[in-house]
């Protein structure tokens, strides 16, 4: 018995574990908001 016929490839969970852990979601997360709002402003102004 041996697991060679499986291919081994790295988890989604294992990723996304990885991601939470860390300080990354709340990078990626802020950087979201402020790149929404930028763009928002842009649209704004362009309009008024």
């Amino acid at each position: 018995m041996s697991d060679d016929n499986i291919p081994r490839r790295p988890s989604a969970n294992e990723e996304i574990g990885d991601l939470m852990a860390g300080p990354g979601r709340w990078i990626s997360g802020i950087a979201l908001i402020v790149l929404s709002v930028v763009l928002l402003v842009l649209l704004v102004r362009s309009i008024l």
